[in-house]
């Protein structure tokens, strides 16, 4: 774990486009650990996710990052794996939209 997260911080310095298919990535795991209910790679997942919070980009942001991904902790935990699911997959949408939002502004 402690390598993929090394990586993932290394390449965070690499394009936005790039960043962000590997911050989709993450999510697609999660989301994967979540159908095949595997407790330990949904968890690497949230880690991993956890660790990218940038709070001093946006802190209302990663404040509501951090209680969010609690919140999925808390689902795991619980081993409800819908909830856990379906939390991720909005997260996931929420990044995509914003993604496109901002890549619409550069371009204009």
């Amino acid at each position: 774990m402690k390598q993929a997260l090394t990586a993932y911080k290394e390449a965070q310095d690499s394009t936005p486009e790039a960043a962000f298919e590997r911050l989709l990535a993450t999510y697609d795991v999660a989301i994967d650990a979540a159908i095949r209910k595997d407790r330990d790679h949904a968890l690497h997942a949230i880690t991993l996710l956890e660790k990218t919070i940038d709070s001093g980009a946006n802190p209302e942001i990663a404040l509501s990052l951090q209680g969010i991904y609690a919140e999925c902790r808390s689902a795991l935990e619980d081993e409800k794996w819908a909830q856990f699911a379906e939390m991720i997959e909005r997260l996931k949408g929420l990044w995509t939209a914003k993604f496109r939002l901002d890549q619409a502004t550069v371009q204009k």
